[in-house]
């Protein structure tokens, strides 16, 4: 059972009080989860309009509990703070490790032109998609995650802070190998063509669930510690700095692809974590890279069999793929022979 809506209204006065405000969705019926389990309720929207919120309410919007076996729990609702002009997604700290999959998604509401001037949090467990509209700027911490879909694959603010345990972009696919989470976007394209999970917005041309191209514009973009983005297409566009933080993890959804591609344009940019993507493009004034980071495309070239010049196959063997060296020949009767070396065309032009 999905929660409901609490529309508190002072327009001119105050809501003050360390009292609980709660529209958390219903869990999983007792009696389904014997058979087929059900699936958590969504929360609720909640609405405070005063001129002063009081920072010791406790407003509780999570989504419920889904039933045995792995069943999502529904996706966590929304409270809108008037007074700082903040609008903020909590699953109450609840996250995909109490269900093996994540929770349900929450959409960014209709704010109009609202949203050009509001801030928005997400955090506790909560998987909201990227907004439809530009939005003032973004925190995404604790366990959030701000998702790119095939609707809305664009998320523009003035300021974006991904913070400890935050995510941006795409699910983890490492994780997500023989479960349930194969049918999620970037995990497993063949399991998720036959999964009976789905997910609205998220499903690829071919029917299966694959993770959209997206594109971030901001001024600064700041990742902090222990925070991640993950995608198979990103192009990243900030007009003044990107940072990304100590044992933080920008990488590609899936390390199986070769067409992963990470692009980045800013006047400064700072990698103290790791990045990690096939393909890696860095336009930027100034680099600074840490003795505690790392740019690695790493053994995310094309494999055997496939790609430009791929190795030949011997009785005892396939010999090396070739690219920016020759591929190593294989031993045997019949040699396999390595690849020849060859140089994409990805280098910028210089006036």
């Amino acid at each position: 059972t999905a929660a409901g809506t609490p529309n508190v209204t002072s327009l001119e006065g105050s809501i003050t009080g360390s009292g609980l405000i709660r529209a958390r969705g219903g869990d999983s019926r007792a009696e389904c989860r014997a058979t087929r389990p059900g699936g958590g309720g969504g929360g609720g929207r909640v609405a405070l309009w005063a001129a002063r919120i009081g920072p010791t309410l406790l407003v509780q919007t999570g989504g419920g509990a889904g039933g045995a076996g792995g069943t999502a729990g529904g996706g966590a609702g929304t409270v809108l703070f008037w007074d700082n002009h903040t609008l903020r997604a909590d699953n109450d700290a609840k996250t995909e490790r109490q269900t093996g999959r994540p929770w349900a998604l929450t959409p960014f509401p209709p704010l109009g032109a609202a949203a050009g001037a509001m801030s928005l949090v997400v955090q506790g467990g909560a998987a909201m998609e990227f907004p439809l509209v530009p939005v003032f700027d973004v925190i995404v911490e604790q366990g959030g995650v701000l998702l790119a879909t095939n609707r809305s694959a664009r998320l523009e603010a003035q300021e974006l802070v991904v913070g400890p345990g935050g995510r941006l972009g795409c699910w983890d696919c490492l994780r997500a190998i023989s479960s349930v989470w194969d049918a999620l976007p970037g995990c497993g394209l063949a399991a998720a063509a036959a999964a009976s999970v789905s997910a609205p917005g998220l499903t690829g041309a071919g029917g299966g669930l694959v993770c959209p191209a997206f594109e971030v514009v901001t001024g600064e973009l700041r990742f902090g510690a222990r925070a991640a983005l993950l995608g198979e297409v990103v192009h990243i566009s900030a007009s003044r700095f990107v940072s990304v933080g100590l044992d933080t993890r920008w990488a590609a959804s899936d390390l199986s692809s070769v067409t992963s591609t990470l692009r980045v344009q800013a006047q400064l940019v700072r990698f103290d974590g790791l990045v990690r993507f096939a393909t890696i493009q860095v336009v930027s004034e100034d680099l600074f890279l840490a003795a505690s980071g790392a740019i690695s495309a790493n053994e995310l070239g094309y494999p055997h069999g496939r790609g430009p010049n791929p190795g030949s196959t011997g009785t005892s063997g396939g010999g090396g793929g070739g690219h920016g060296g020759h591929g190593a020949d294989a031993c045997g009767p019949i040699p396999a022979y390595g690849g020849r070396p060859f140089w994409p065309a990805v280098a910028p032009s210089v006036a």
